[in-house]
């Protein structure tokens, strides 16, 4: 693709450092280089605990390990693109001094990711047993269950906290990720000597959960005295509730049933069915659920006038 563009005339490249004034190139490389060694360190912490298990227990419970992780991954990939969204907005709002919009920013993106990913989660959480039964010998892998909760619940605390780091990497506190990095890094280590020998791979799961969960915190509170954004109002909270009741009528009122995609599409269609009608009725993403009625109405009128 670059070699088309570049071939087109619409990609160019220019290496005229002249131009340039040595001040702001000593800012710039400052910064990516300060940026690209938060992101890689976030990446290998992210291995750690895989690598950990290899070493303490054996390639055997990796496996088991690396599928449960896998699954659980899976929640946090609406964050990943709400993420892609927000920095460049984020960034331009730093530019601007836009301080107060940037707080509003916070608060709008943890309500709709948690919506989103909370959902996704919740799904995953109520059919984990239906999952593992597509999985390939599943009773070796079902022992995994477990690290899909304690991981899922990790990237939930992901969720739950909003675009922290992104808000971080475009203030003038961006050198802060370095030292949030190390701190986790720590963190996962000493706690995955503590918790495998005890647990084995739900004590490595149990350790991602905390550092990933005191990782975010950190992150919050320097957010939260450093510049005063607040991520979390009420609608964060009646979110929350709304998980916890769809999940627990799912787990204690619906029977359980041999048939696994019967089972599969039930318990998914009552989660749907009751986490939406609580944010609904709570009024708890109000801007969500009136784009979500929208959409539904344009499609049923379209539908009709066929």
């Amino acid at each position: 693709m670059a070699f088309y563009m570049r071939r087109t005339g619409i990609f160019q490249l220019h290496f005229n450092w002249s131009r340039i004034p040595g001040t702001f190139k000593k800012a710039f490389f400052q910064y990516n280089i300060i940026t690209m060694l938060g992101t890689a360190g976030a990446l290998l912490i992210m291995k750690i605990d895989s690598l950990m298990v290899s070493s303490m227990i054996g390639l055997d419970a990796n496996a088991i390990y690396t599928i449960g992780f896998s699954i659980a991954v899976v929640i946090e990939m609406p964050r990943r693109a709400i993420s892609q969204v927000a920095m460049p907005v984020i960034s331009e709002k730093f530019a601007a001094n836009q301080l107060e919009e940037i707080n509003s920013l916070y608060k709008k993106i943890a309500i709709h990711q948690l919506l989103v990913c909370g959902l996704v989660f919740l799904l995953i959480w109520v059919n984990i047993d239906s999952l593992y039964h597509f999985v390939p010998n599943r009773t070796v892998y079902e022992a995994g269950k477990w690290v899909v909760l304690l991981i899922g619940l990790g990237k939930l605390s992901d969720v739950l906290f909003s675009v922290n780091g992104e808000i971080i990497v475009f203030s003038r506190f961006y050198t802060f990720n370095i030292t949030a990095t190390l701190l986790m890094a720590m963190a996962v280590i000493l706690l995955n000597l503590l918790f495998i020998p005890l647990y084995g791979i739900e004590g490595a799961a149990l350790a991602s959960f905390l550092a990933m969960f005191f990782y975010n915190l950190i992150k919050f509170l320097f957010v939260r005295i450093k510049l005063g954004f607040n991520p979390f109002t009420p609608e964060v909270f009646l979110l929350l509730l709304a998980g916890g009741v769809s999940w627990a009528t799912s787990y204690f009122l619906l029977p359980a049933t041999d048939w696994v995609i019967i089972d599969l599409m039930l318990r998914s269609g009552w989660v749907i069915l009751v986490y939406l009608g609580m944010v609904y009725w709570l009024k708890a993403a109000p801007e969500a659920m009136d784009w979500v009625l929208n959409k539904i109405k344009s499609v049923w009128d379209s539908y009709n006038h066929k």
